[in-house]
């Protein structure tokens, strides 16, 4: 059963004893600037989501554009600065479970479709008179669950886009593969790609590319090792297949590469 701000309303599901939580929607208003202007948040005892209905806001640095959600935790407060046209929809709610996806006090999320159909109903419900108790709130959930869902799938790829970094520098001056790469994180190589992809703007061979160069550079710049030496440290059948390797990913000869980084 859910329990809103409003204890008289009460939502039974079925017959079964539900999890008690108090939610409830404070408030729901739409703002369009005709001129551009900042707009600050100040304090609040309760929760806000903000979403980016068209037009774009600054924020912390950063454009933030249509379709985007901007979460301000209770007893906080953030400044926008807000072109002319832009239009803005605000949710303040009040809720008392601790909300998982929210652990910092400001977010940003890229807003689902379902979502945003689901705040664009609650606005529109503010100017019903006769609409059932608890829609607003019951839609409010689903945004707040849909959110978390894609929250926690984003911090679970973040966490793996982390491990393979960090399993690539443990494999100092041994030779992997992006096959070996994903055998090591547990999935495929075309899952870790597309989390790769997306925390580093970079394809999985692209960064593994990298960080051999890398340890092929480091190996150039100690005289000890001699050309055979390196291809074989760093898994190449021969100094050959070294030498083209290099010059495919740099575009300069070995004798070239091995100059750069002396320099």
């Amino acid at each position: 059963m859910i329990y809103t701000a409003d204890t008289k309303r009460k939502y039974d599901d079925g017959n079964r004893e539900g999890h008690r939580i108090m939610l409830g929607v404070v408030d729901c208003r739409q703002y369009t600037f005709e001129s551009g202007q900042v707009y600050r948040t100040g304090l609040t005892e309760n929760h806000t989501l903000i979403l980016m209905v068209s037009g774009s806001v600054c924020f912390g640095g950063r454009t933030v554009g249509s379709g985007h959600f901007l979460y301000l935790s209770r007893f906080s407060g953030f400044t926008l600065e807000i072109p002319r046209g832009a239009c803005i929809l605000q949710i303040t709610f009040e809720y008392s479970e601790p909300i998982p996806l929210f652990r910092e006090r400001v977010r940003v999320l890229k807003a689902p479709l379902k979502t945003r159909e689901y705040a664009n109903e609650l606005y529109f419900n503010t100017f019903l008179q006769e609409s059932l108790p608890g829609v607003n709130d019951g839609l409010l959930l689903n945004i707040l669950s849909t959110l978390n869902i894609l929250c926690s799938s984003g911090c679970g790829e973040l966490s793996l886009y982390q491990k393979c970094c960090e399993w690539l520098e443990q494999q100092a001056g041994v030779y992997v593969t992006a096959e070996d790469a994903a055998a090591a994180m547990n999935c495929t190589v075309a899952h870790l790609n597309r989390v790769v992809k997306k925390n580093s703007g970079k394809c999985l061979s692209e960064m593994v590319g990298e960080r051999q160069l890398r340890k092929i550079k480091q190996f150039l710049d100690d005289p000890a090792y001699s050309t055979k030496d390196i291809a074989r440290r760093m898994g190449f059948g021969s100094p050959e297949l070294l030498r083209k390797y290099v010059k495919y990913h740099t575009g300069m000869s070995l004798k070239e590469y091995r100059a750069t980084a002396e320099k």
